[in-house]
């Protein structure tokens, strides 16, 4: 994510207050409207999702899933219709059918009706000792009146309104004066109204996506509201691939989606803004200041003074329309107000103002795909290699599948390209590369092969260590080691070399310059949410702190102390080990900058996974080191 994102809101509408609002104009038509047409005439314009029958949730081209205590309504050039005559096994709802009459056609717009048998019945065959099992059957009979009742609250007119009549404009993206970290406009187009009740989304060929309700949001606070919408145009903008998008293109576009918050924070903010005026304004004349309060739509206001010279004040208060220009900052879930001009006037004193914002975090869609797609292959195979260095050596260790443990799941591929990716972009030759991977990756080998390499190094070379695997926390301590395939969890304390600060001093104390070491565990005892010790949960566990040669020697780490790692299944890698990579082949050599660009791609996409799976990368030594 952009640690500083400026953008500039450019707000043109008119003050004047004599025209009346849209919305209230076409709510007025619509509560004069007594007839809905309730058929199934012309061409199928969409789906409409009611929130207990009438409150509208979201629209779609495609009919999917309904939650339960949804009503589904099918929109039509001249009708509406509900979706509830349609069921499995293509039974009509009108069918008496008791069970399956009761349990698929219950709808918000049916009325439900019971025969039970005539009770007279049973007193005949009481006369003859025989008694007669009493059942009924449902009818439903659907109400009309409900129906419209419900079309004409769920704002479903208006919508259907702005889709047919035009009356939305869209917002100029392009003159926006904006850094975003992809083209949004290849695949979205928004759309807004003056009222700020809708938004209608658009995909790059213009076909209709969805609706986005912000009519919900009138009596929240400005900036809380901001968050709210700026989840929704995200759920909209990645709730499927496109037809024509291929599955990567569609990865790619919710990953990149995850890294641009700043961008959909933008677009709420601008739409939910709305209009802007100026009312109570007095002029100093000794001062030349005019003061005035700015509102917007949204209830947000405030005391401004413009610098204006006598000659121009009596002019400027009496004009009917004034030009708007906010300009905001965004960084690390703030808004700043920096600037207001109104035409040529800059706002002077006391604008400076900031207001936190709920980042819209969200859990992403499936992706339709058996298995994964990893486009690092493709990016390796097309950069250029680094000249060769016989002073940096690589030691790599990769446990996917342990021998008494859960297996670290993509351990072993992620392993298997960085030792690629290391070898190409840092020129590092097959000689001075130690890779420890899946089988190989056992206790006798990790501690011969790294005694080797250490008799190796010579003054003045470079270490790259590199782990995925488990990270333990021994109790009671907390004394956190590296877990070998061969080892057992609760033993591993009886062999010391793997101690996690005897690893670290003896990379650091080695006679190499500089030490960088890439620890894809967190050593909280968990990984992927499963605990490693029975009865105990890992995610709880601290690890103790680990000492080591901070002026030679930098460790960038999974997460912080009560995380743990987690696997990127989209990817087929480690999430950490991914975004690592990703930093190295887009040309990253400095740690800092590498730490820079992982940690937000890593904290993003984790929050994706659930609160409990968040992951926040850590660095700890010398920032200064390079690759």
């Amino acid at each position: 994510m952009l640690r500083g994102l400026f953008f500039i809101i450019l707000l043109y509408q008119g003050c004047s207050l004599k025209k009346e609002p849209i919305l209230k104009e076409s709510n007025h038509h619509y509560k004069k409207q007594e007839d809905i047409n309730i058929s199934k005439q012309g061409s199928l314009l969409y789906y409409a999702y009611l929130k207990d029958g009438k409150e509208l949730i979201r629209v779609s081209k495609k009919l999917t899933s309904v939650k339960e205590g949804n009503e589904v309504i099918r929109v039509y050039q001249r009708g509406y219709y509900p979706l509830y005559d349609i069921y499995k096994n293509g039974q009509s709802c009108n069918s008496k059918n008791s069970r399956n009459s009761k349990f698929f056609c219950n709808s918000f717009y049916t009325e439900k009706d019971s025969v039970g048998l005539d009770t007279s019945l049973n007193v005949l065959a009481s006369l003859f000792g025989l008694t007669l099992s009493s059942g009924f059957e449902y009818h439903k009979v659907f109400s009309s009146s409900l129906f419209q009742e419900a079309i004409l609250k769920s704002q479903l007119l208006l919508v259907k309104e702005a889709i047919e009549r035009d009356f939305f404009t869209t917002l100029n993206i392009d003159t926006l004066k904006i850094n975003i970290p992809f083209d949004l406009q290849r695949f979205m187009k928004i759309v807004s109204k003056s009222h700020k009740d809708i938004i209608l989304v658009y995909d790059k060929n213009d076909n209709f996506k969805g609706v986005v309700r912000t009519y919900d949001l009138k009596e929240k606070e400005l900036f809380d509201a901001t968050g709210i919408l700026a989840k929704r145009l995200m759920r909209t903008y990645i709730q499927q691939k496109e037809e024509f998008e291929t599955r990567e293109e569609f990865i790619h576009r919710v990953e990149e989606s995850s890294s641009a918050k700043s961008y959909f924070i933008y677009l709420a903010l601008q739409s939910l803004i709305g209009n802007l005026k100026l009312e109570n304004l007095k002029y100093d004349a000794d001062n030349q200041f005019m003061y005035a309060l700015l509102k917007s739509d949204s209830h947000y206001e405030k005391k401004i003074k413009l610098k204006i010279s006598r000659s121009e004040a009596f002019n400027f208060k009496n004009r009917k329309e004034y030009h708007f220009r906010l300009l905001f900052e965004y960084s690390k879930s703030r808004i700043s107000l920096k600037k207001i001009e109104v035409d040529d006037y800059l706002a002077q004193e006391n604008i400076s103002s900031s207001y936190q914002i709920d980042e819209p975090n969200y859990a992403l869609p499936d992706i339709p795909t058996k298995g994964f797609i990893d486009d690092l292959p493709t990016l390796l195979a097309n950069i250029k290699s680094s000249p060769l260095d016989s002073k940096k050596w690589l030691f790599v260790i990769g446990v996917e599948k342990y021998d008494n443990t859960d297996e670290v799941k993509y351990s072993k591929r992620s392993a298997e390209i960085f030792a690629q990716v290391a070898q190409k972009t840092l020129g590092i030759i097959d000689r001075n590369s130690y890779k420890l991977i899946g089988n190989k990756a056992t206790s006798g080998a990790i501690e011969d092969k790294l005694k080797l390499m250490l008799q190796n190094i010579k003054e003045g070379d470079s270490i790259y260590f590199y782990y995925s695997g488990h990270g333990i926390p021994v109790l009671p301590n907390r004394v956190p080691y590296l877990l070998p395939k061969d080892k057992i969890p609760d033993f591993i304390k009886q062999t010391s070399f793997f101690k996690l600060s005897n690893i670290y001093n003896l990379l650091s104390n080695s006679k190499a310059k500089q030490v960088i070491a890439i620890m894809d565990s967190c050593f909280s005892g968990s990984t992927d949410g499963k605990s490693l010790f029975t009865g105990v949960a890992g995610s709880v566990l601290i690890p103790k702190k680990v000492t080591f040669n901070h002026s030679k020697m930098v460790v960038l780490t999974a997460g912080r102390e009560r995380q743990f790692s987690n696997m990127y299944q989209k990817r087929g890698h480690r999430l950490f080990s991914y975004f690592v990579m990703k930093a190295l082949l887009n040309g990253k050599r400095e740690v800092s900058d590498i730490y820079n660009e992982l940690y937000p791609n890593v904290k993003s996409v984790s929050n994706g996974f659930g609160d409990l799976k968040q992951q926040e990368p850590t660095i700890e030594g010398n920032r200064d080191l390079s690759f």
